[in-house]
């Protein structure tokens, strides 16, 4: 998946119909809880720290699910706000953590936070 930087976000390249089109995919819409959850861990983002910002935010709400990051695509139902400078932090807005990232959760059968939409083949 290709990334291109639009109006200050990294987006991915299967935004937007591309995105809906593709099989399979688990689209998870993201409460209030889970982003707090995760903007506890940011430290900074691509608009104030542009050169330390190289984790794709959906990453760290992957790490919050548990959810695959090749079949999960997040709808947040607020922006989150960077801890720096109180942008608005988007599913592809770069984020820095200033810490190690913690390793992805095992799978489990515990539904996240949310509402799920699982893609139909």
């Amino acid at each position: 998946m290709t990334k291109r930087l639009t109006s200050g976000r990294c987006r991915a390249a299967s935004d937007g119909d591309e995105l809906l089109s593709r099989p399979s995919i688990k689209l998870i819409t993201v409460d209030a809880d889970v982003i707090y959850q995760a903007e506890r861990m940011l430290e900074s983002c691509e608009h104030c720290n542009p050169e330390g910002a190289e984790i794709p935010f959906d990453n760290i709400l992957d790490r919050i699910t548990g959810s695959d990051p090749n079949l999960t695509d997040y709808l947040l139902s607020e922006p989150a706000k960077c801890p720096n400078c109180r942008r608005e932090i988007l599913e592809k807005t770069l984020v820095d953590l200033g810490r190690a990232i913690p390793p992805l959760p095992r799978q489990s059968h515990n539904q996240p936070s949310g509402s799920v939409c699982d893609r139909p083949e």
